[in-house]
């Protein structure tokens, strides 16, 4: 069963016959009670065109018993023929159906134990004609019964609707056909008319559908069914051996239906015969006006048993689609298929929203009906949500007998360009993905995109760059495109100016109000890496006071900020026409000071600097004597330059007191089961980070009670977090990795050569970039080139193909023209998917592998 699982109230699809585009299956067991004694009787021959005489491919061929059940059945391939066994001696009946063609049968069969009876079947193309039938004229309100041997053109409907089912069942009985498919699960806002969440499962090959439940019970109980847990529906849908059952058939009438879009399609329409007090079908078959093939079924439930109830005029917006293919062998298979399902939202704050499906081809749209729904229920959607969940399933691709691969169907395709305006030109590297989806494609160097969608639908389109996180923007307003299989739909997206950018993070559009807005980044001007944490004043400065605000200006004496991750900081309401200082201040290390006077409705971008160069890191693990364990849950105390830090010693007997004033400290560290040490530590400044052992004793031994190291590590800003994981994965064996020393030490000015150091790490010429120009390979077994990721950000190198660079374009080949190592602080490298960390564990990346570098800058 595929179940749609959310907070609250919930429905699913149960059993859902229609399941990733496969085909369907009819029954095959023999007649009951029938002896088989062998040798069996064979029957074979072939199926030929009636006026040219050419065989004819794609026939279906059934051996039916004399209750008409059928037993055995064939498809014809290019040849014409068809060959089967019959179950027993007896009387059987051969009966031929193709598409277009005008079926046929032989008389009954009396076969003896053994016999070879071979048959020639020649049959008339017969298609209908319905380009030039009034089907408006031909459809009535009058629902009847089938009779297919009535000859009207209903009846021949029906008849040619069926053939395509026919050999649906057949082929999946059959195993004819490997299928490649993946199924999804999305969310459809319903007033906006758009996609709000999609996720699609892994691609899987499979033989066998799904199958829906027995064509008797689902007549007995419902096509809806409660659950064991309250407010949980099963939802069933319609299969080939359902709508080709006797059971089916005497159950509902059916009736011509025009198609209202013109299309040019004919609807064969069928509902129950008699209202019930359980949950039932109506739908549609729709067929080509021009060949009759079956082209889509759609379908929807007579009513649903939710509580609260669920108003008749949004029945048809909950229902299920099928669509169908014929394949160049005459076979018929499921290419798509959808299920909608209604959900109500019982708990406030739940993981749905308040959503439900419309898509192009309902027959209703919610945004129509809503004002005419009865006022109870929309009072009762505004207290407790209603949505919609749409289940379905796709081919992706098709191995017929012969080996053939048909790929699916065409797709619907985006393109466009991304334009940064503040830099006048296309926008590389760029992400841009429909919102709530897993669809995404990136720009390359003129900035421009493609981007193939399976699925109809309205969505909403936006885009991601390194260039954005560095303005404190996570996402700018998105796009919204309406995308159909077989179109193409173009939109252009670009990055606004700076100064729009920001006022957009102040949430204010710029220029507007007479407030100015003042922004920048606060960094270390040594290794100009950016400070997190800094406090950023900004001083109205006044005649005799710098310090003190005029009170008749009405201004307060100061406004304050914190930096950011990445350094950033913003003050969105300046008031204007004043002189301010700004100043930075980190851990008691001042920072410079600037003056700014900012206009009505300015933006103006403004950094500052604290220089570090006092400040470091001690770093330290607590043992018990020269060889013994570490000391946990140890008392660290840090005591000079007028303050005291405290920290307690973790499992493994390590503690970290960071960003230290540089300086002379007493370190005191304290254990119950242990005797006090008191040292005198030096702990370095200028980004170091000072080390030290500390062993502690039980009794008067003399020993050595601490070692001192320094290391050159930056500690603070994403470089700090980078020797952090280092030393994690270095205890835990995982990964490998190049520090600066050991850059500085390797002789070497490339990437590439530094790496190949490493064992089992190749390097492989690139094809016309002449000697010296390589690539790497990093797996211990694939050939594949690894991700690269660049401070955080993947980056796509193109080392082999004709980049078609012009003058002025920039374009990264190989890892070895990205950077020289002069600009590099680390270098991580995992060659297997075991070691990656979930950061780098993009697709490529478990199967390639990854190198991770980390520049000096560290943004």
């Amino acid at each position: 069963m595929l179940a749609t699982k959310g907070k609250g109230r919930t429905t699913r699809a149960g059993g859902f016959a229609l399941l990733l585009a496969a085909v369907l299956m009819l029954p095959t067991t023999p007649v009951s009670g029938m002896q088989v004694e062998l040798p069996e009787p064979v029957v074979s021959g072939t199926v030929s065109n009636a006026a040219t005489g050419e065989p004819i491919a794609g026939a279906l061929v059934r051996l039916l018993d004399p209750s008409e059940e059928q037993v055995r059945s064939h498809l014809t391939g290019p040849d014409g023929r068809f060959s089967f066994r019959a179950p027993s001696p007896g009387s059987w009946t051969v009966a031929v159906t193709r598409l277009g063609f005008a079926g046929t049968r032989s008389e009954p069969l009396e076969l003896s134990e053994g016999e070879l009876r071979t048959l020639e079947f020649t049959i008339a193309s017969a298609p209908i004609a319905l380009e030039a039938v009034d089907v408006a004229a031909a459809a009535t309100d009058l629902c009847r019964r089938l009779d297919p041997e009535e000859g009207s053109l209903l009846a021949r409907l029906w008849q040619e609707a069926r053939s395509a089912l026919l050999v649906l069942a057949w082929a999946e009985a059959e195993e004819r056909y490997e299928f490649q498919m993946v199924r999804w699960e999305r969310s459809i806002d319903l007033i906006a008319d758009r996609v709000e969440e999609e996720s699609r499962g892994a691609e899987v090959r499979s033989l066998h559908p799904f199958e829906t439940a027995p064509v008797a019970e689902l007549l007995e109980e419902g096509w809806i069914r409660p659950t064991e847990t309250s407010g949980v529906y099963d939802y069933y849908g319609l299969d080939a051996a359902t709508l080709l059952s006797n059971e089916f058939q005497d159950a509902h009438c059916f009736e011509i239906r025009a198609d209202s879009e013109a299309t040019g399609r004919v609807g064969l329409a069928f509902e129950p015969v008699r209202r019930a007090d359980r949950p039932g079908v109506r739908g549609v078959l729709w067929l080509d006006r021009e060949t009759a093939a079956l082209e889509q079924l759609v379908f929807e439930y007579t009513f649903h048993p939710h509580e609260p109830p669920i108003p008749p005029e949004l029945f048809s917006i909950f229902n299920g689609e099928v669509e169908f293919r014929g394949l160049p062998d005459g076979g018929w298979v499921v290419d798509r298929w959808t299920l909608r399902m209604p959900q109500y939202r019982l708990q406030a704050g739940s993981g749905y929203r308040s959503i439900a499906g419309i898509e192009r081809g309902f027959t209703g749209r919610f945004s129509d009906v809503v004002d005419e729904l009865p006022s109870w229920w929309r009072d009762l959607v505004r207290d407790v949500g209603f949505g919609s969940v749409e289940e379905g399933g796709e081919l992706l691709g098709i191995r017929t007998p012969g080996g053939e691969y048909l790929p699916a169907r065409e797709r619907a395709a985006l393109e466009g360009v991304v334009t940064d305006s503040t830099r006048a030109r296309g926008l590389e590297g760029a992400e841009v993905h429909l919102v709530g989806t897993d669809y995404t494609a990136r720009t390359d160097r003129r900035g421009q995109f493609l981007l193939e969608v399976p699925l109809d639908g309205n969505y909403l389109v936006n885009f991601t760059h390194p260039r954005l996180d560095t303005l404190g923007i996570e996402a700018l307003p998105a796009g919204e495109v309406s995308l159909r299989r077989g179109e193409t739909e173009r939109i252009e997206l670009g990055v606004p100016t700076e100064r729009t950018l920001v006022a957009l993070a102040c949430e204010r559009e710029p220029g507007v109000g007479s407030d100015g807005i003042l922004w920048g980044r606060v960094l270390e001007p040594t290794l100009e890496d950016p400070l997190t944490g800094v406090s950023v004043y900004l001083r109205p400065e006044v005649e005799g006071d710098p310090d003190v605000a005029d009170p008749e200006v009405g201004v307060p004496a100061q406004l304050q900020t914190v930096t950011d991750a990445d350094g950033r900081y913003r003050f969105c309401s300046v008031p204007p026409d004043l002189r301010y200082r700004a100043e930075a201040e980190l851990l008691g290390v001042q920072g410079d000071r600037r003056g700014v006077r900012l206009a009505p409705g300015a933006v103006v971008s403004m950094d500052l600097s604290i220089r570090m160069g006092t400040v470091g890191e001690l770093r330290g693990v607590v043992r018990e004597g020269e060889t013994g364990p570490p000391v946990p849950q140890a008392t660290v105390i840090a005591r000079g330059r007028g303050e005291a830090r405290t920290v307690t010693t973790d499992a493994e007997g390590r503690f970290v007191l960071s960003e230290l004033p540089s300086g002379s400290y007493e370190l005191q560290v304290n254990h119950v089961a242990f005797r006090t040490l008191d040292a005198d530590v030096e702990v370095e400044g200028a980004g170091r980070t000072t080390r030290v052992t500390v062993r502690l004793l039980r009794d008067a031994i003399a020993l050595d009670p601490i070692e001192v190291e320094v290391e050159a590590r930056p500690t603070w800003g994403p470089l700090a977090d980078v020797y952090d994981r280092r030393e994690q994965m270095e205890r835990l064996g995982i990964g490998n990795f190049f520090d600066r020393r050991q850059i500085e030490e390797a002789g070497t000015n490339r990437v590439s050569s530094l790496v190949a150091r490493l064992p089992g790490v190749r390097t492989v010429p690139v094809a016309g970039r002449g000697a010296g120009s390589s690539e790497l390979r990093v797996h211990r077994t694939r050939d594949c080139a690894p991700s690269l990721y660049v401070d955080g950000q993947r980056m796509m190198l193109n080392p082999s193909a004709d980049t078609g660079l012009e003058d002025g374009d920039d374009m990264t080949e190989t890892i070895d023209d990205l950077m020289p190592l002069s600009w590099i602080e680390m270098i991580e490298v995992y060659r297997s998917l075991a070691q990656l960390p979930g950061e780098f564990a993009d697709n490529n990346a478990r199967v390639c592998g990854a190198i991770a570098v980390w520049t000096r800058r560290g943004h």
